[in-house]
């Protein structure tokens, strides 16, 4: 499947699934300022639909392997600006999410890298 379709039938999907959840619209407040606006719409475009376009197009050239383990360390990129540019907490439950993370892709690439994938 091509990957703009794809990701076409992705956001449906998401889009339908919330809709549902706010009770098919009735939930929804209308009370948004233009710059709520903005963001909204920041947000969605960049966080959404360019990740999963993006993410779908990395499966396509580099493979799920490597995209999943990529993937993986999200999370650690996010707690490391958010640390950064933020200034939130880096409290030890959240280093032993970070080294268990890292743990787990390293363990998946030496995996991978010795050729004893299954299948």
């Amino acid at each position: 499947m091509p990957t703009v379709k794809l990701t076409f039938y992705i956001i449906l999907s998401g889009v339908c699934l919330y809709w549902i959840r706010l009770k098919f619209g009735l939930n929804l407040k209308g009370s948004f300022s233009a710059f709520a606006l903005v963001n909204i719409v920041g947000i969605s475009l960049f966080a959404t639909a360019l990740s999963l376009a993006f993410t779908a197009l990395a499966i396509h050239y580099v493979g799920p392997t490597p995209t999943a383990i990529l993937g993986a360390l999200e999370p650690v990129s996010a707690v490391f600006w958010g640390v950064v540019c933020f200034q939130e907490q880096l409290t030890p439950r959240i280093c032993l999410g970070i080294l268990l993370i890292l743990s787990s892709v390293i363990l998946v690439a030496l995996k991978k890298k010795k050729g004893c994938e299954d299948g």
